[in-house]
Protein backbone atom coordinates (compact mmCIF):
# COMPACT_ATOMS: atom_id res chain seq x y z
CA UNK A 1 0.00 0.00 0.00
CA UNK A 2 1.42 3.50 -1.32
CA UNK A 3 1.87 6.38 1.88
CA UNK A 4 -1.44 7.90 -0.28
CA UNK A 5 -3.70 5.71 0.09
CA UNK A 6 -2.38 4.75 3.48
CA UNK A 7 -3.46 8.28 4.57
CA UNK A 8 -6.63 8.14 3.32
CA UNK A 9 -7.48 5.07 4.93
CA UNK A 10 -6.52 6.08 8.48
CA UNK A 11 -8.07 9.55 7.84
CA UNK A 12 -11.85 8.28 7.20
CA UNK A 13 -12.69 9.19 10.52
CA UNK A 14 -11.72 12.94 10.25
CA UNK A 15 -13.55 13.00 6.68
CA UNK A 16 -17.09 11.53 8.06
CA UNK A 17 -16.78 13.83 11.31
CA UNK A 18 -16.38 17.05 9.04
CA UNK A 19 -19.11 15.36 6.59
CA UNK A 20 -21.65 14.93 9.33
CA UNK A 21 -20.91 18.28 10.98
CA UNK A 22 -21.17 20.58 7.38
CA UNK A 23 -23.74 18.48 6.51
CA UNK A 24 -25.87 18.87 9.73
CA UNK A 25 -26.36 22.96 8.75
CA UNK A 26 -27.84 21.95 5.45
CA UNK A 27 -31.26 21.66 3.97
CA UNK A 28 -32.26 18.28 4.95
CA UNK A 29 -32.92 17.03 1.15
CA UNK A 30 -29.36 17.47 0.70
CA UNK A 31 -27.84 13.80 1.03
CA UNK A 32 -25.31 12.89 2.99
CA UNK A 33 -23.56 10.88 0.64
CA UNK A 34 -22.92 13.87 -1.96
CA UNK A 35 -21.48 15.81 0.80
CA UNK A 36 -19.18 13.03 2.52
CA UNK A 37 -17.88 12.11 -1.27
CA UNK A 38 -16.97 15.91 -1.82
CA UNK A 39 -15.11 15.02 1.65
CA UNK A 40 -13.08 11.76 0.18
CA UNK A 41 -12.21 13.94 -3.29
CA UNK A 42 -10.79 17.01 -0.68
CA UNK A 43 -8.53 13.80 1.47
CA UNK A 44 -7.54 12.14 -1.89
CA UNK A 45 -5.89 15.50 -3.45
CA UNK A 46 -4.41 16.08 0.35
CA UNK A 47 -2.81 12.86 0.41
CA UNK A 48 -1.12 13.44 -3.09
CA UNK A 49 0.09 16.28 -2.09
CA UNK A 50 1.09 15.60 1.39
CA UNK A 51 4.70 16.26 2.45
CA UNK A 52 5.98 14.97 5.80
CA UNK A 53 9.00 16.75 5.71
CA UNK A 54 7.36 20.11 6.33
CA UNK A 55 6.41 19.28 9.78
CA UNK A 56 2.38 19.10 9.80
CA UNK A 57 0.74 16.32 11.27
CA UNK A 58 -1.57 15.39 8.13
CA UNK A 59 -4.85 15.22 9.84
CA UNK A 60 -4.41 19.05 10.45
CA UNK A 61 -2.59 19.56 6.52
CA UNK A 62 -6.11 17.77 5.31
CA UNK A 63 -8.39 19.17 7.38
CA UNK A 64 -9.16 22.44 4.98
CA UNK A 65 -8.73 20.91 1.93
CA UNK A 66 -11.53 18.39 3.06
CA UNK A 67 -13.71 21.15 3.67
CA UNK A 68 -12.57 23.05 1.31
CA UNK A 69 -13.99 20.07 -1.30
CA UNK A 70 -17.35 19.95 0.21
CA UNK A 71 -18.15 23.81 -0.08
CA UNK A 72 -16.82 23.71 -3.00
CA UNK A 73 -19.03 20.75 -4.43
CA UNK A 74 -22.13 22.50 -2.15
CA UNK A 75 -21.54 26.05 -3.91
CA UNK A 76 -22.35 24.26 -7.56
CA UNK A 77 -25.69 22.91 -6.14
CA UNK A 78 -28.55 24.57 -7.08
CA UNK A 79 -29.70 24.08 -3.66
CA UNK A 80 -31.16 26.52 -1.54
CA UNK A 81 -32.04 30.64 -0.85
CA UNK A 82 -29.84 33.03 -1.91
CA UNK A 83 -29.10 34.34 1.49
CA UNK A 84 -28.30 30.39 2.15
CA UNK A 85 -25.74 30.61 -0.91
CA UNK A 86 -24.52 33.85 0.62
CA UNK A 87 -23.58 32.34 4.21
CA UNK A 88 -22.12 29.34 2.37
CA UNK A 89 -20.07 31.21 0.53
CA UNK A 90 -18.69 33.23 3.41
CA UNK A 91 -17.99 30.01 5.03
CA UNK A 92 -16.18 28.53 1.62
CA UNK A 93 -14.14 31.71 1.52
CA UNK A 94 -13.35 31.81 5.08
CA UNK A 95 -11.77 27.90 4.46
CA UNK A 96 -9.92 29.20 1.80
CA UNK A 97 -8.15 32.21 3.34
CA UNK A 98 -6.93 29.24 6.08
CA UNK A 99 -5.76 26.66 3.57
CA UNK A 100 -3.92 29.34 2.15
CA UNK A 101 -1.90 29.65 5.30
CA UNK A 102 -0.88 25.73 5.68
CA UNK A 103 2.70 26.28 6.80
CA UNK A 104 1.39 24.85 10.14
CA UNK A 105 4.86 26.24 11.60
CA UNK A 106 3.88 29.28 11.32
CA UNK A 107 0.36 28.86 12.91
CA UNK A 108 -0.83 29.24 15.98
CA UNK A 109 1.93 32.26 16.52
CA UNK A 110 0.39 35.28 17.86
CA UNK A 111 0.97 36.61 14.45
CA UNK A 112 -0.61 33.89 12.48
CA UNK A 113 -3.42 34.38 14.90
CA UNK A 114 -3.88 38.28 14.67
CA UNK A 115 -3.70 37.76 10.88
CA UNK A 116 -6.48 34.77 10.21
CA UNK A 117 -8.36 36.25 12.71
CA UNK A 118 -8.47 40.06 10.88
CA UNK A 119 -8.63 37.94 7.14
CA UNK A 120 -11.54 35.80 8.30
CA UNK A 121 -13.68 39.29 9.96
CA UNK A 122 -12.93 40.90 6.36
CA UNK A 123 -14.53 37.78 4.96
CA UNK A 124 -17.44 37.97 6.34
CA UNK A 125 -18.04 41.58 6.29
CA UNK A 126 -17.17 41.74 2.48
CA UNK A 127 -19.78 38.92 2.04
CA UNK A 128 -22.35 40.96 3.49
CA UNK A 129 -22.08 43.53 0.60
CA UNK A 130 -25.90 43.29 -0.50
CA UNK A 131 -28.60 46.08 0.20
CA UNK A 132 -29.53 46.43 4.14
CA UNK A 133 -33.01 45.07 4.79
CA UNK A 134 -35.67 47.22 5.90
CA UNK A 135 -35.92 45.08 8.93
CA UNK A 136 -32.61 45.96 10.04
CA UNK A 137 -33.29 49.47 9.61
CA UNK A 138 -36.46 49.20 12.10
CA UNK A 139 -34.48 47.15 14.34
CA UNK A 140 -31.69 48.88 14.95
CA UNK A 141 -31.03 52.56 13.27
CA UNK A 142 -27.64 53.56 14.92
CA UNK A 143 -26.02 49.78 14.06
CA UNK A 144 -27.49 50.36 10.39
CA UNK A 145 -26.15 53.82 10.13
CA UNK A 146 -22.65 52.64 10.86
CA UNK A 147 -23.43 49.21 9.07
CA UNK A 148 -24.15 51.22 5.76
CA UNK A 149 -20.85 53.89 6.57
CA UNK A 150 -18.91 50.74 6.54
CA UNK A 151 -20.30 49.06 3.80
CA UNK A 152 -20.14 51.71 1.40
CA UNK A 153 -16.41 52.67 2.16
CA UNK A 154 -15.76 48.76 1.82
CA UNK A 155 -17.40 48.81 -1.73
CA UNK A 156 -15.72 52.06 -3.04
CA UNK A 157 -12.11 50.18 -1.75
CA UNK A 158 -13.12 47.06 -3.67
CA UNK A 159 -14.00 49.20 -6.72
CA UNK A 160 -10.21 51.11 -6.82
CA UNK A 161 -8.52 48.18 -6.80
CA UNK A 162 -6.20 47.26 -9.89
CA UNK A 163 -6.31 43.78 -11.71
CA UNK A 164 -5.94 41.22 -10.97
CA UNK A 165 -7.32 42.00 -6.90
CA UNK A 166 -9.97 43.64 -7.87
CA UNK A 167 -11.18 41.38 -10.98
CA UNK A 168 -10.68 38.50 -7.90
CA UNK A 169 -12.65 40.20 -5.15
CA UNK A 170 -15.66 41.36 -7.54
CA UNK A 171 -15.51 37.79 -9.14
CA UNK A 172 -15.49 36.12 -5.56
CA UNK A 173 -17.65 38.35 -3.78
CA UNK A 174 -20.37 39.98 -6.26
CA UNK A 175 -20.32 37.36 -8.62
CA UNK A 176 -20.29 34.35 -5.97
CA UNK A 177 -17.73 32.61 -7.79
CA UNK A 178 -15.47 29.78 -6.21
CA UNK A 179 -11.80 30.63 -5.68
CA UNK A 180 -10.98 27.65 -7.65
CA UNK A 181 -13.25 28.68 -10.37
CA UNK A 182 -11.77 32.16 -10.89
CA UNK A 183 -8.15 30.60 -10.79
CA UNK A 184 -9.31 28.62 -14.16
CA UNK A 185 -10.61 31.77 -15.53
CA UNK A 186 -7.40 33.56 -15.02
CA UNK A 187 -5.38 30.95 -15.97
CA UNK A 188 -3.46 30.94 -12.75
CA UNK A 189 -3.54 28.16 -9.88
CA UNK A 190 -5.73 27.36 -6.94
CA UNK A 191 -2.79 28.40 -4.66
CA UNK A 192 -2.05 31.61 -6.53
CA UNK A 193 -5.67 32.78 -6.00
CA UNK A 194 -6.05 31.89 -2.13
CA UNK A 195 -2.71 33.99 -1.93
CA UNK A 196 -3.88 37.01 -3.77
CA UNK A 197 -7.02 37.17 -1.93
CA UNK A 198 -5.59 36.64 1.40
CA UNK A 199 -3.35 39.79 0.41
CA UNK A 200 -6.13 41.74 -0.65
CA UNK A 201 -7.96 41.05 2.32
CA UNK A 202 -5.23 42.38 4.58
CA UNK A 203 -4.44 45.45 2.34
CA UNK A 204 -8.77 46.18 2.59
CA UNK A 205 -8.26 45.72 6.14
CA UNK A 206 -5.70 48.19 6.63
CA UNK A 207 -7.27 50.91 4.35
CA UNK A 208 -10.62 50.92 6.63
CA UNK A 209 -8.40 51.00 9.68
CA UNK A 210 -6.74 54.57 8.28
CA UNK A 211 -10.09 55.93 7.87
CA UNK A 212 -11.47 55.07 11.02
CA UNK A 213 -14.48 52.73 9.72
CA UNK A 214 -13.41 49.47 11.09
Amino acid sequence: MNQAQQLIDESQDLVRALARKIHSGLPPHIPYDDVLAYGQVGLAEAARSYVPDQGARFSTFAYYRIRGAIYDGLSKMSWTTPAARKAMQAEQLANDCLESETDIQQQHSDEWIVSSTDRLAMTYLTSQLEPISEDTAASNPADLVAKRELLNALMQLIEALPPPEGDLMRMAYYEGQSLTDIAEKLGKSKSWASRLHARTLDRLARSLQEMEVA
